[in-house]
């Protein structure tokens, strides 16, 4: 019985980190994003397997179509946005659409500036339409929030949505209570 709790245990430990991990939402390459044009939209440089390369000025916008639909981020607080950006200055915010339920989620708080000298932003939850799952993200809209005169040039690379601190804080507790379970267990034999 005890060498099953021992092989249990790290098994659930490598199932809810994987749970916790950051879901990928989207890469930007041409296998994962097709541009829509709604005007006002960054110009398109280029675009590999990888990224896609804008430039245009920080009150620009990019809308596109996902590819292949995202993973349920119902609960994911956060989004993550890596780049690399030669220049721009201006406030990012990012609305997901849900092909499901016809919802959106809007996403405020990134910077050009972060992906000029960190290469990630990181934008919190600020407004959902409903409390409904969203579990189909199809659609994306990165808009800018910037002066139409300061020009802006660079990369986006991948979204990524990131769980709430307090899943960690969850994941910490239960690892832990695993480890008083398997101490205790130990220390009775």
């Amino acid at each position: 019985m005890n060498k099953i709790k021992y092989l249990t245990f790290p098994f659930a430990i490598i199932l809810i980190s994987s749970v916790l991990s950051a879901q990928a939402i989207t890469g930007f390459g041409t296998g994962d994003f097709t541009q829509i044009s709604f005007g006002n939209d960054f110009s398109i440089s280029s675009q590999d397997l990888n990224t896609i390369d804008i430039t245009g000025n920080a009150a620009n916008r990019l809308s596109g179509n996902l590819v292949s639909i995202a993973p349920d981020i119902s609960g994911f607080a956060s989004l993550e946005l890596t780049g690399l950006f030669s220049a721009g200055s201006g406030s990012l915010t990012i609305t997901l659409f849900d092909s499901t339920s016809g919802q959106n989620a809007i996403y405020i708080g990134g910077t050009f500036e972060d992906l000029v000298s960190e290469n990630v932003t990181f934008l919190t939850l600020d407004s959902f339409t409903n409390s409904s799952v969203f579990s189909d993200v199809a659609a994306i809209n990165i808009e800018g929030g910037g002066s139409p005169t300061n020009a802006v040039s660079g990369s986006f690379d991948q979204l990524r949505a990131v769980p709430e601190p307090s899943t960690y804080a969850l994941f910490a507790g239960i690892v832990a209570f695993g480890y008083i379970v398997i101490r205790r267990s130990r220390s009775q034999a």
